[in-house]
């Protein structure tokens, strides 16, 4: 048995702590929010429990009962991002960009190795290292929903910021894939090297 987080509410804890202790073979099953279902009112249950609001108190304010909201709290991140915004193989995008975005997630420093291509966002895990093997991992994962929709998939090219372990975990997943130095980083990188010689800089920059 598996659980995508705590169950917070005191109606869903005691249904599940008198199962176990009966001894009862059970599973959970998955559910889906689609797009019809979600409107202003549930978001703004949902919103609620970000800040720690009980199933309880959702059900006073809003209705239903504490198993509906908990369900509806556990079905937000099951969709496969790919899946969700490109739908048909065709539509996949043949130029995507990946990056690394480096933020706190309680307390302790991870990464959100980002996919964008074709004006969608495909990818966002979190990972805690920033070795190829982790982003590899991590990237991994849009590979798999890429190839759930088109097993051949490829991308033709993915634009980087020159990190090694970002090049190596996409050469790792597409070994045909065209790796691209981002421009704005390419250009960075003249300037460092060149250091205070303004001189060499500007003549660099003009032919770049």
């Amino acid at each position: 048995m598996t659980r995508a987080g705590p169950l917070s509410n005191s109606l869903c804890s005691g249904a599940l702590s008198s199962r176990l202790q009966q001894g009862c073979s059970w599973s959970d099953r998955r559910s889906y929010c689609p797009t019809w279902w979600v409107g202003p009112r549930k978001w703004k249950a949902l919103y609620l429990r970000h800040w720690g609001v009980p199933f309880d108190a959702l059900v006073y304010v809003f209705g239903r009962d504490a198993m509906y909201w908990y369900r509806a709290e556990m079905a937000l991140g099951r969709p496969a991002i790919v899946g969700s915004t490109v739908k048909q193989p065709e539509k996949l995008p043949e130029h995507v960009l990946a990056d690394e975005k480096h933020t706190w997630a309680l307390g302790q420093e991870v990464s959100v190795p980002t996919t964008v291509g074709g004006g969608c966002l495909l990818g966002a895990p979190v990972t805690e290292a920033a070795a190829a093997d982790a982003l590899e991992a991590a990237y991994g994962e849009f590979a798999q929903e890429a190839r759930a929709l088109s097993p051949t998939y490829s991308p033709q090219t993915v634009c980087t910021d020159g990190w090694e372990g970002t090049q190596s975990a996409w050469r790792s997943l597409f070994p045909t894939v065209c790796i691209i130095l981002c421009f704005l980083h390419s250009v960075l990188k003249i300037v460092k090297r060149c250091g205070r010689d303004r001189a060499t800089r500007t003549l660099i920059l003009a032919r770049v």
